[in-house]
């Protein structure tokens, strides 16, 4: 008999990530159907637990070149703390970009914009250099080894077009600087394009940044949500009144919900009358007339 399990998948980025864990996971033996959602960053698995286990699942995920991550249910204190730590990593990443790319803008920019810094052309250059390597390679480290992931796995993503950009601009640049002889044309000094390299990562890591916000907000919003839900639930069962957690509730099973409890599952009316608040289901602020044959 086949199960459907959820695994939570962290370091996609676009449509391109999510097909790749798709294709990957879905041809993976034992597996009949993968799902991924990239704006909650997990998949949705059906597989033949005889074939395949869980602990094999997750190895699958990591395989495709994600990482994958439990997710609890209804427990989301571990999801709004993944959340929370890919947020100031962002914040953390933008803003020092951020600081080291204002000198090099600065450095590059200095003659348009009507100023002369007088460090000597030399310091300027190595200078330049410097910055943006470690823009390029730490603060835009998760770029590069995307797109090594990416080429291993015989595909492209964004991290992947990123990569090309950013390292066609730097190599070329750092060619100009240490053997310009190489691709001077005419005698004369070829240009620095280490500001673009910057620039691209910045500006990009700002959009993370902002995105990952988002989605944090929208995290909490979720979990707020969650936690007005029962966890536990009322059933008659071989004729006496237990109290059990929702996921255990069966099809067919007898729920008695009092008045001012909240109903913890969906079902039929089977007897009695009351009134039922549905306004976070649809708005309406008026409690709705339940009866015997409605459904709740």
């Amino acid at each position: 008999m086949e199960e459907k399990i959820e695994i939570g998948v962290a370091g996609m980025t676009c449509a391109s990530c999510v097909r790749r864990v798709e294709n990957f996971v879905a041809q993976s033996e034992g597996v009949t159907t993968a799902s991924v959602n990239l704006a909650t960053e997990s998949a949705s698995i059906t597989y033949d637990p005889k074939l395949v286990d869980y602990e094999k699942l997750k190895a699958i995920v990591a395989e495709s070149g994600y990482k994958p991550y439990d997710v609890f249910g209804e427990d989301s204190g571990a999801e709004i703390q993944r959340r929370e730590a890919e947020y100031k990593a962002s914040l953390r990443k933008f803003v020092t970009s951020a600081l080291m790319t204002v000198p090099i803008m600065t450095i590059s920019m200095q003659d348009k914009l009507g100023f002369t810094l007088k460090l000597g052309e030399w310091p300027e250059k190595i200078s330049l250099f410097l910055l943006t390597s470690i823009v390029l390679f730490w603060m835009g480290s998760g770029f590069m080894t995307g797109a090594v992931k990416a080429f291993k796995a015989r595909s492209a993503d964004m991290n992947t077009l990123i990569a090309v950009g950013t390292l066609t601009a730097y190599s070329y640049s750092t060619v100009s600087l240490f053997a310009p002889r190489l691709i001077a044309v005419g005698g004369g000094e070829p240009p620095l394009y280490f500001e673009t390299s910057a620039m691209i990562v910045t500006l990009i890591l700002m959009g993370k940044y902002l995105e990952a916000r988002a989605k944090g907000k929208a995290t909490d919003a979720i979990s707020k949500l969650m936690n007005l839900a029962p966890k536990t639930a009322k059933v008659i069962r071989d004729g006496s009144e237990m109290e059990v957690e929702v996921k255990s509730v069966q099809v067919g099973d007898l729920v008695i919900v009092r008045p001012g409890e909240s109903i913890p599952v969906d079902g039929e009316v089977t007897e009695g009358v009351s009134a039922v608040d549905e306004a976070m289901m649809t708005g309406e602020s008026i409690p709705v007339d339940k009866k015997t044959g409605d459904r709740v």
